[in-house]
């Protein structure tokens, strides 16, 4: 098995993009992501927000976020269909650090853990 990174994907939709383009693009990205071996861990609409500075003479933005984690080789085309696409204003993929990864390696495990700790104590009441 390939080694798995944790990344963050911030993408800023141009407002006037009909809502199935963007769906149909973060579908596209989440199903390459699991035809990849990867996991998505996170996907969230942050919605119409302003932007900091004008981009192409826009001022608002639509903001999705997504974690996830996939095989460093895979990126560079997550990237590329970003970069392809006309509705996307701007986007970023950032590589978790990796004092981070283990961090969340590590709560992942204990919740794990304490979910099977749940169910034997459950078991042991009845």
């Amino acid at each position: 098995m390939t080694n798995l990174k944790i990344y963050e994907l911030v993408v800023l939709f141009n407002l006037e993009a009909e809502e199935e383009k963007i769906d149909a693009l973060m579908k596209r990205i989440h199903d390459l992501i699991e035809k990849n071996s990867g996991e998505l861990l996170k996907s969230e609409n942050w919605g119409k927000k302003r932007l900091a500075y004008t981009i192409n003479n826009l001022r608002e933005a639509i903001y999705f976020y997504e974690e996830f984690k996939l095989p460093a080789s895979v990126v560079a085309e997550v990237d590329r269909i970003l970069k392809i696409n006309e509705i996307v204003v701007r986007h970023m993929i950032v590589k978790k650090p990796d004092i981070l990864q283990k961090a969340a390696i590590s709560a992942e495990k204990e919740d794990n853990q304490s979910k099977e700790g749940e169910t034997d104590s459950d078991e042991q009441v009845q």
